[in-house]
Formats: C-alpha cells, structure tokens, sequence
C-alpha cells in the first residue's frame, strides 16, 4: 500500500467523525431526560431534478421531538411543537443568539402551560434545521419561562411533515 492510499483513508475516517461529532452536538440535552435521539438527514438536494431534502428525527423516550439546528449561526437544541404558532425563543435564548429582548415590545400575548406570558415579534437572520435553511425569518420571543426554543408552526407550515411510529419526517421546503 503506498503513502496516498493511508492518507485516503485518514481523510475519510476524519470526516465521518466530525461529520458524527459536529458543532450541533453541543446543544444541552433536556433537563431529566434521556439524550435526544439521532436526527439523520440527507445531504441538502441542490440541482435540478432531485428530490427535496428530507430531515427524519426519532421519538424520545416521553416522544419528544428534539431538532437540532442554528439560530443566527449559534447551535441550538429545538423542542418541535405543532401546539407552537411560532418559532419561540426565551429572552434569555434571544440573548444567546444575537437578539436584544431589551429593545423589543412586549405587546402580544401567548398561552403557555405556565399559563399567559408576554411576547415580542422580531425578525432572525438565518435559521437552519438539518438541511433546511431559512433567512430572514419571523420568531416570537417569549417574556417568560421556556426551557428549549420551540420549532412551532411558522417553521412546520414550510414542511410537508409527517408523524408516525415514533419518527417524525419533514420534507421541503413547499
């Protein structure tokens, strides 16, 4: 064997790993939960005549959906929430992903399981979820608690989303 054939072979096995160790794993797992399971995606379809992209995510144990993607750049850990009108993030995640609660209005209102709660509507940069990616995107910030960002309907409507036999599947964009 010559010394390009190992080099090769370096290469390739280095890939895999970072491919399977990505910057997304550094989203936090759900408190008192078991880690969220693999999300598998296919490579994002670019091209004329080739299929949409496809995002397939397993249940967890208490059949959760966990997503995960980025928010202007930086990781995040997305709870998917068909109950969600919005894509939701807390003050506290708007932070974390370059927006200023500070200079938001809070004038909207939404009902949680904590109950009413205070919320502004700002527009993000860039949201990406798999192999999906989204600019300039409408999200709803939440005055109030909220464990994980919420990947509600105004990401969902986008995708031709199916549930089934604990997996969910999202193909798109429409």
């Amino acid at each position: 064997m010559n010394f390009g054939y190992w080099v090769g072979v370096t290469v390739v096995l280095g890939v895999g790993y970072a491919a399977m160790n990505g910057p997304f794993d550094t989203a936090p797992a759900p408190p008192g939960s078991f880690p969220p399971p693999p999300v598998v995606t296919s490579p994002p379809p670019y091209g004329r005549g080739r299929a949409p992209a496809v995002l397939t995510a397993r249940a967890d144990a208490s059949g959760q959906f966990w997503i995960k993607g980025s928010a202007n750049g930086m990781p995040v850990l997305f709870l998917v929430d068909t109950g969600a009108s919005d894509i939701t993030f807390s003050k506290r995640s708007a932070r974390m992903i370059g927006i200023d609660a500070t200079r938001l209005t809070f004038d909207g209102t939404s009902s949680t399981a904590n109950g009413l709660a205070r919320t502004a509507t700002t527009r993000m940069a860039r949201l990406a979820v798999g192999p999906f990616v989204l600019t300039d995107v409408s999200v709803t910030i939440l005055d109030g608690d909220l464990n994980y960002p919420l990947l509600g309907m105004g990401f969902l409507r986008r995708m031709n989303v199916a549930i089934g036999d604990g997996k969910l599947t999202m193909r798109g964009p429409l």
